[in-house]
């Protein structure tokens, strides 16, 4: 992993802010509270001066609390892009630090699913209006990878099925905060859905890793992909 040694200290102070702050944040509101506590002596003679500096202090440790608090609540959205079979999935997998997205030579991804962080210790799956409960991270894989196998032999849906919406118990991984978008290979034949799904993720992310086979090398239709992904 090699970076500027300016990247470098970036990446320490932002580390360094992450760890600690849930700590800052109930500060920075305890420092607010005591400051609206502070009373001061009303006959005295720069009493405007000490109303004055209460304030602007109050207000200042509004701004920092709010900005922490955003900083805890800003969501990330990244899509993962490329052919059929490139390899988005164990990309994706790499992220969450776990064996969570089903991968195969012979099973393609037939829709986008997007991974989120767990509120709680449990798996979530949302699919198809519903939602299900899960406490390993291979109980949801089996069930994701249930209903890509049905949507193999599915012709008629154009073996295609609706986006799924995932969420994991996170393990401290470096993508927590993010929401990863494992989208389909839009090159798959007779899927016309797969090319809409792909399209419509990547346009509502913030980032797109445009992933490529190196034994092919930028195929006519991974270069008119990623042109596709570049225009949006």
């Amino acid at each position: 992993n090699i970076m500027l040694r300016s990247e470098y200290k970036d990446r320490a102070k932002t580390e360094l802010f992450m760890k600690y702050i849930d700590v800052l944040e109930k500060n920075t509101k305890k420092a607010i509270e005591a400051l609206k506590g502070l009373t001061y002596d009303p006959n005295a003679g720069n009493k405007e001066e000490l109303a004055k500096t209460r304030a602007e202090s109050i207000a200042a440790y509004e701004r920092i609390h709010e900005k922490i608090s955003k900083a805890k609540d800003i969501e990330m959205k990244l899509a993962i892009a490329a052919s059929k079979k490139t390899g988005k999935s164990v990309i994706a997998n790499c992220m969450l630090g776990m064996e969570l997205i089903p991968t195969s030579l012979l099973l393609a991804t037939p829709n986008t699913c997007v991974y989120k962080k767990s509120p709680d210790s449990l798996f979530h799956l949302k699919y198809r209006d519903i939602k299900e409960d899960f406490d390993t991270a291979e109980q949801i894989k089996h069930r994701i990878r249930d209903e890509f196998k049905k949507a193999q032999d599915d012709e008629k849906n154009a073996f295609t099925i609706p986006d799924m919406e995932i969420e994991y118990v996170s393990n401290n991984n470096n993508f927590e905060t993010y929401s990863i978008y494992d989208t389909p290979g839009p090159d798959l034949a007779k899927a016309s859905g797969h090319k809409e799904a792909a399209k419509n993720a990547i346009n509502l992310c913030d980032v797109a890793i445009f992933a490529i086979d190196y034994s092919k090398f930028l195929t006519d239709s991974e270069e008119e992909y990623l042109k596709m992904v570049k225009d949006v």
